[in-house]
C-alpha cells in the first residue's frame, strides 16, 4: 500500500484529502506539512513516502521551480501537483521538472473519484485529467 505525504498551505484541504484517502482502501496517509521548504527534510528523514500531493502556490508565490528540484533530488517519490490554477505553461512546466500527475482542486473529471485519479499516476508516467 504506498505511503501518501500531503503539502499545501489550507487546512482545510489537508483535512479533506486525509479524510477522502482514508477511506480510499489502497492508500496510507503518513502526513502533511503546510509549505514545500520543510518538505526536503521530512524525504531525507522518511524514504518510506511513495506519493507526494503538493501546491504549487503559496502566499501567491509560485513554487515550481523549488518542488522541481525536490522532484529530481527524490526521484523515487512520485509527484502530484495539486493546484487551483491550470495554465497550459505550468501543467508543461511541471511535466518537465518530472512531475507525475497534475490534479485540479475543485475539479470532478468524468465520475473519476480523486483516489482514484491518485491511483491512475501510480500505474503511468504521466496523468492529467480532462
Amino acid at each position: 500500500m504506498p505511503n501518501v505525504f500531503c503539502v499545501d498551505d489550507h487546512a482545510l484541504i489537508l483535512e479533506g484529502l486525509k479524510n477522502l484517502l482514508e477511506q480510499v482502501e489502497h492508500f496510507n496517509w503518513i502526513g502533511e506539512c503546510n509549505h514545500p521548504d520543510k518538505l526536503e527534510q521530512i524525504l531525507s528523514n522518511d524514504r518510506n513516502i511513495h506519493i507526494v500531493l503538493v501546491d504549487v502556490f503559496y502566499n501567491r508565490e509560485n513554487k515550481l521551480v523549488r518542488i522541481g528540484s525536490m522532484v529530481q533530488k527524490f526521484n523515487q517519490v512520485k509527484w502530484i501537483i495539486l493546484s487551483a490554477y491550470e495554465s497550459p505553461a505550468l501543467v508543461q512546466q511541471a511535466f518537465l521538472y518530472g512531475v507525475a500527475g497534475y490534479l485540479r482542486k475543485g475539479y470532478h473529471h468524468a465520475g473519476v473519484e480523486p483516489g482514484t485519479q491518485i491511483g491512475m499516476v501510480r500505474q503511468t508516467e504521466h496523468y492529467l485529467p480532462g
